[in-house]
């Protein structure tokens, strides 16, 4: 079907880009999508059952990568343009735009610990970079949320500075109030002061008090 629908240059440009890797792979294909007809992008989808993220194809075993680790939730992979030595991506399975929003974020921060603590031990360093991407603003390529694990070392030529911004006494105040006002809710349990009884009428030492 997909043959019939296109030219042997299209074919040809496809077979070119399912030899590229990760991010440049999605972008090439994204662009070629563009110059499509509609019923080539339906006989595309439905050849590659509509999947066209980089990170659930490696998933799927049908983008070549080593994956270092793979449970459950999550899988590990170095990153296709690292850093540094040992940059690595901890990805969750479930396609999600979000790493903050996930419903697995606990499972994924703990594997998150374990590689960067892996990461020192191998590479023998005392720094390490964790970050997260959240959305386009935020440098998000993927619409697949995913975190970096970076290592660092002295005189590596990673910058992550950023220029002080200018925020307001009443901004400043403001945003105190929003914030404090808005994190009472992360508080799941209150804590009662318990009042300490030495002699129960009626109750040996040590007996259980329900």
């Amino acid at each position: 079907m997909v043959n019939e629908l296109f030219t042997p240059e299209q074919l040809k440009e496809l077979q070119d880009i399912s030899k590229l890797k990760g991010e440049e792979q999605n972008k090439k294909f994204n662009e070629f999508l563009k110059k499509c007809t509609p019923e080539q992008v339906e006989a595309l989808k439905h050849q590659y059952g509509g999947n066209e993220c980089p990170f659930c194809l490696i998933k799927d075993g049908k983008l070549k990568s080593s994956i270092l680790y793979r449970d459950e939730k999550v899988m590990v992979v170095f990153d296709i343009n690292p850093a540094s030595k040992g940059h690595v991506l901890i990805i969750p399975l479930d396609h999600e735009g979000s790493i903050i929003r996930s419903k697995n974020y606990r499972e994924i921060m703990e594997v998150v610990q374990k590689v960067a603590q892996a990461a020192m031990d191998i590479l023998k360093v005392d720094s390490i970079n964790i970050l997260v991407g959240d959305g386009a603003n935020a440098g998000q390529k993927v619409a697949h949320g995913y975190v970096h694990v970076i290592p660092r070392s002295e005189n590596d030529k990673i910058n992550l500075n950023w220029e002080k911004m200018d925020i307001s006494e009443k901004e400043s105040e403001k945003l105190i109030k929003d914030f404090s006002e808005k994190l009472k809710a992360v508080k799941k349990i209150e804590i009662k002061p318990v009042k300490i009884v030495k002699k129960i009428k009626g109750v040996k030492f040590g007996e259980r008090i329900p």
